[in-house]
């Protein structure tokens, strides 16, 4: 395995100074999976490592071309971000002795292309003490909640905005919005962001709506958690009162890996706009609820709770209606989960949470024995699929 170095453009948060290990190896030590260091290139197979950096980068194109000047075929690695589609096409037909291995999923649940090949790396991390620390908390009480839900937003990303955009403006009952009603968290930008043409693809539907959420670049102040944890890279945790105060965590998955196109609604005459590549980015913020078994629901990719499903992990469509989770369209399906969401009042959720034979706690128990059982199906197809990847690489062209 040969790696870069930072100065070379490399963005790996936890590599050792002496670049003598990163972080596939320790994904390798999780899934038991054997390797050896070889300073052999014929013998190895080589990795390069560039953890988050852009994928449409000057530096990032300046390490693909010099890795495939160099090696007779290696693999591009980020066990950090998932990668748009055109750049993975652009590379792959450019250069045919590059892999391509991000922390994504499978395009439609299929292989995709013989050379990219998409793993779920935060499974893994969050159980990888050479990584990362992770907090959680076997025995949260279910007979303290105050409010429906959590949504906790840690720095300005599009797909962020536009969930908090749509949780202020929907108001309760009591005419307060979503986001005085529960527990949300949400950091403004701190630079200058252009969102106002993709709020405007909805502006024929909720044109009230797109003037409040494009005014909210502005607008929307920090809203931060009570009694929160310190930030830390290598710390996955959120503080226990999270989890025991309330009923649900709304999770916003990052979209990062999406790209989008324009429509056309001929039969409503309006413009919109949809996914074109939908790959569920699965992150802590998905895992850490269902390791501390906290009822769970996603506002990420289109299609992200039905990939959840096929490592295992299943939704809770004994509580919501999962239709939204096929919508492509961004700014709609962050509606219909928040509708989903609220559409219950606290002591419903209460009652059913309580229980201890109700399907929801039999989920959250299943849910997180396939976490954390080493022989679960998500541990099973996880390290599969490893394998697969690296011997199809070495079996390619050989």
């Amino acid at each position: 395995m040969n790696l870069i170095t930072s100065e070379e453009g490399a963005d790996v948060w936890n590599d050792d100074a002496d670049l003598q290990h990163t972080d596939i190896q320790y994904v390798l030590n999780v899934l038991g999976i054997e390797y050896n260091w070889s300073n052999s290139i014929a013998d190895s197979i080589p990795i390069i490592n560039v953890g988050s950096l852009h994928h449409k980068s000057e530096q990032f194109n300046n390490i693909i071309e010099k890795s495939a000047s160099t090696y007779k075929k290696c693999i591009i690695l980020s066990t950090q971000e998932p990668w748009q589609k055109d750049v993975i096409d652009n590379v792959l037909e450019t250069y045919t002795n590059i892999f391509l291995m991000d922390c994504s999923t499978h395009l439609e649940d299929k292989q995709y292309h013989e050379r990219y090949m998409p793993f779920p790396f935060l499974f893994v991390k969050m159980f990888s003490l050479q990584q990362q620390l992770t907090h959680i908390f076997p025995h949260i009480k279910y007979d303290r909640q105050q409010f429906k839900f959590n949504c906790l937003m840690a720095n300005w990303r599009a797909d962020k905005h536009i969930l908090y955009s749509v949780l202020r403006y929907l108001k309760t009952n009591k005419d307060f919005s979503l986001v005085e009603e529960n527990v949300v968290t949400f950091k403004k930008p701190t630079f200058e962001v252009g969102i106002g043409q993709l709020i405007n693809l909805y502006r024929e539907i909720d044109s009230d709506f797109c003037d409040f959420s494009i005014k909210g670049v502005k607008t929307f102040q920090d809203r931060q958690l009570d009694d929160d944890v310190e930030y830390r890279n290598n710390v996955r945790a959120h503080p226990k009162h999270v989890y025991e105060s309330t009923c649900i965590s709304l999770i916003c998955e990052s979209m990062s890996g999406s790209t989008y196109e324009e429509t056309w609604d001929s039969e409503n005459k309006i413009a919109g706009i949809e996914n074109i590549d939908s790959r569920a980015y699965i992150t802590e913020k998905s895992i850490l609820p269902i390791m501390n078994k906290h009822p769970w629901l996603v506002y990420g990719e289109a299609n992200f709770h039905k990939t959840m499903e096929t490592f295992g992990i299943l939704p809770h469509d004994e509580l919501f209606d999962l239709g939204f989770d096929t919508q492509g369209n961004p700014i709609k399906r962050a509606f219909q989960v928040a509708e989903e969401v609220n559409k219950y009042d606290i002591d419903f959720y209460k009652n059913i949470i309580s229980d201890p034979q109700s399907e929801t706690r039999k989920k959250i128990e299943q849910n997180n024995y396939v976490l954390f059982n080493t022989n679960s199906i998500l541990w099973n197809k996880l390290t599969k699929q490893m394998e697969t990847y690296l011997t199809n690489f070495k079996d390619y062209n050989d």
